[in-house]
């Protein structure tokens, strides 16, 4: 197998996982009833230890891809710039996943007394989530743009699949960075799967590409 087939199928991989379960996602009204449930959290909990468990597959396959562009200034600036993003991923997906179904079953068994001071503590942790998944978000389409950038320059992939990049990583960085596009349940399916459009494209051409010597340096 060459390495452009396994980043890939790295990519395909870390794409498709959360994309399977990304429409279980519980709802915050979901997980506050009744503390949430058993089958609930235990659904919250799946969901966001696949979409933490991806990001290193995908990330992986990434690498691939910018050593498939020539390892450019621009391949690699996508690379920075969709870490910096990923360290974000897994910061909002702990707290969504883990820390609020925490807060939610200690508030449900507090004494009445306390429960402001839960609900508080929810409510921080809910701004926290939607703040590092807002970065999260922008960085992405950020790297998609430079990615977008080093695909025309080099012509290592198709120019449909550069033009695709830029229109889904401006609708990402303008989306969420203008707040018109607001990352609750609905927000994340949207951004997940406008990601997964381009990623999917990306790993297949790499997938059924061979092997061939870097392209220049631009």
């Amino acid at each position: 197998m060459t390495r452009d087939r396994a980043a890939g199928i790295a990519i395909l991989t870390g794409v498709l996982a959360p994309l399977a379960v990304i429409g279980l996602h519980p709802t915050g009204h979901d997980l506050a009833t009744d503390g949430g449930g058993e089958r609930v959290l235990l659904i919250n909990y799946l969901v966001h230890a696949v979409a933490i468990a991806a990001q290193p597959a995908l990330f992986l396959g990434l690498l691939g891809l910018a050593r498939y562009l020539g390892r450019s200034k621009r391949a690699i600036a996508g690379v920075v710039v969709y870490g910096f993003g990923a360290a974000s991923v897994l910061i909002a997906a702990v707290l969504s996943g883990f820390v609020a179904p925490e807060v939610i079953s200690r508030m449900s068994d507090a004494d009445a007394g306390q429960t402001p001071t839960w609900q508080a503590l929810l409510a921080y942790t809910g701004w926290l989530n939607r703040a590092f998944a807002n970065v999260s978000v922008i960085a992405a389409g950020v790297a998609f743009i430079c990615w977008s950038s080093a695909i025309h320059f080099t012509g290592r992939l198709t120019r449909s699949t550069a033009a695709l990049g830029y229109l889904v990583g401006t609708l990402l960085v303008v989306g969420v960075g203008t707040g018109h596009l607001r990352l609750n349940v609905h927000g994340i399916i949207v951004t997940t799967a406008l990601q997964a459009v381009w990623l999917i494209c990306v790993g297949i051409q790499l997938y059924r590409s061979p092997f061939a010597e870097p392209a220049p340096h631009r």
